[in-house]
């Protein structure tokens, strides 16, 4: 995580006047965040940020972006590695580019956009040494990020956590949760540190461009997948958080990895705003699974979640409003992935949405978009998107459904 300087211009912006007061002190401590007496005055920052809460310091190691890229080879990241158990899938889905290997933009995605992360394995921070300034109110607000994940993993045993998360939607809900957390007590030390309180920001107008931006980002990129996991979590989570803060203050905060949001589809519904809010969560799918193609083999199903569905849909050519709205009324989503033993693959994706109109518009749209690449059925409030390596095969695979499920169109 790092607070960029847009984000902190972002911040100011939003600043009325107030007076703040972080357990007595007057800004955050100008000191490096390389030397050991530094640690112990953030790590109070971060203590009195969540309600004068008690935890345990962790390591704290500065690294170099070499010694990152080693680790990150090694499999220290585990959403990295998970990623690469879905990437023909999410190749075909065009949620990432199929002529990248996976691997390698995942590392240098990571080069290039992570200042400092938790390893809760090792229960030790590592800050990435660029040759940034090391006293500065940024970085000491970055440390005090990941000191947060190292309370939280005190109190929730974050590996255990997000071993328990077993589809896209599960992790997304998690770290959004996580990060979100993390992301409003860094976003308080540095309005405090200039005079403010959290109760002096203006949180539309921090939150709406940062999420358009976010947006923007994955409208135009051919692996729009990073982004939905590398920085959506971070602005959708702190968002929900800040409305919980706001309702219940830092226990309902620290209560949020407990009492996550009914799905990720919450997470992208604005607070401030009144209206439509996301339906109910459908219990289990409506139909039975999508029969494999002849000569393919069943694997694991997953759920990809509301986020992944909006970026799919930007992917496919709607607009951020248009996809998020849709994505708002997702209930549920069941995707099933099938190969065969030469290599080939071909997925199913059936998303379930709260509105019996928003089907039609997908499966108008993919095929404008993207003739050929995909076969879109639809009946009620669920859509049936079909896809495989062999055009031939998409072309071909079809199955007789009962009422109220999918067929191909």
């Amino acid at each position: 995580m790092t607070l960029d300087l847009r984000l902190s211009a972002m911040l100011l912006a939003t600043l009325g006047a107030g007076c703040g007061d972080l357990c007595g002190a007057e800004r955050l401590p100008r000191c490096d965040i390389r030397e050991e007496a530094c640690h112990a005055q953030v790590q109070a920052i971060v203590q009195c940020t969540r309600g004068r809460t008690a935890s345990s310091l962790p390591s704290i190691e500065v690294i170099s972006l070499d010694d990152y890229e080693a680790r990150l080879r090694a499999g220290a990241d585990p959403m990295m590695m998970r990623s690469l158990e879905w990437e023909t899938s999410l190749g075909l889905l065009g949620l990432v580019d199929p002529s990248a290997d996976l691997l390698e933009s995942s590392i240098a995605g990571a080069l290039t956009n992570v200042a400092a992360f938790y390893s809760p394995g090792d229960r030790e921070v590592f800050v990435i040494d660029r040759g940034m300034i090391m006293n500065s109110p940024e970085a000491v607000a970055t440390l005090a990020h990941e000191l947060v994940h190292a309370a939280q993993d005190e109190e929730h045993d974050l590996d255990a956590l997000l071993d328990a998360a077993r589809t896209h939607e599960d992790v997304m809900v998690l770290k959004s949760v996580v990060e979100g957390e993390a992301e409003l007590y860094t976003i308080e030390a540095f309005v405090w540190d200039n005079g403010a309180e959290l109760q002096d920001l203006d949180w539309p107008r921090l939150y709406e461009p940062w999420i358009a931006d976010i947006g923007g980002a994955l409208g135009s990129t051919p692996s729009p997948y990073f982004g939905v996991y590398g920085s959506l979590p971070y602005v959708v989570g702190a968002r929900w958080q800040t409305a919980r803060w706001e309702e219940g203050g830092d226990d309902a905060v620290r209560r949020g990895i407990t009492m996550p949001p009914e799905s990720s589809a919450w997470l992208l519904v604005d607070p401030w705003r009144s209206g439509r809010v996301p339906p109910a969560r459908a219990p289990s799918p409506l139909c039975e699974r999508t029969p494999a193609p002849p000569g393919f083999e069943a694997r694991d199903p997953d759920e990809m979640g509301a986020p992944l569905v909006y970026a799919f849909l930007m992917r496919w050519g709607m607009t951020h409003a248009e996809a998020w709205d849709l994505a708002l009324r997702w209930r549920r989503d069941d995707l099933e992935v099938y190969a065969a033993p030469d290599g080939s693959a071909a997925v199913a994706w059936r998303i379930v949405l709260g509105d019996a109109q928003a089907p039609r518009w997908i499966a108008t749209q993919l095929e404008t978009a993207a003739p050929g690449a995909f076969r879109a059925g639809y009946a009620g409030e669920t859509v049936v998107i079909l896809t495989s390596t062999d055009p031939t095969l998409t072309a071909a695979w079809t199955w007789e459904a009962p009422a109220g499920c999918a067929p191909p169109g």
